[in-house]
């Protein structure tokens, strides 16, 4: 979520531990993941924003094995992408697993 504020690469994903650089991009003070505080992030978060937050994503597409990466800019290219198999695959693999 951090990445529609600006580039961060976390060594960790510890709340009060990232509670400085979430309050540098973010503005709300000491968080810690409370409903309120989540809800008040989120309300920052724009459909302008999206652009530069998949460009950050993509940035930090690294190996698992580097601390702070993400796999999300898989997951956002399947979002925009014309091809909805990935739904269907996704729904038998929750129904094979109940």
């Amino acid at each position: 979520m951090l990445l529609h504020f600006g580039d961060v690469l976390l060594k960790n994903q510890g709340k009060k531990t990232n509670s400085a650089v979430i309050e540098q991009m973010t503005g709300i003070q000491n968080y810690d993941a409370h409903e309120a505080q989540i809800r008040e992030l989120c309300s920052r978060i724009t459909r302008s924003s999206y652009p530069e937050m998949k460009r950050r994503a993509e940035e930090i597409n690294l190996p698992d094995t580097v601390s702070g990466s993400t796999n999300i800019s898989g997951f956002l290219s399947c979002f925009v992408a014309s091809d909805d198999r990935w739904i269907t695959e996704i729904r038998k693999a929750f129904s094979s697993n109940e």
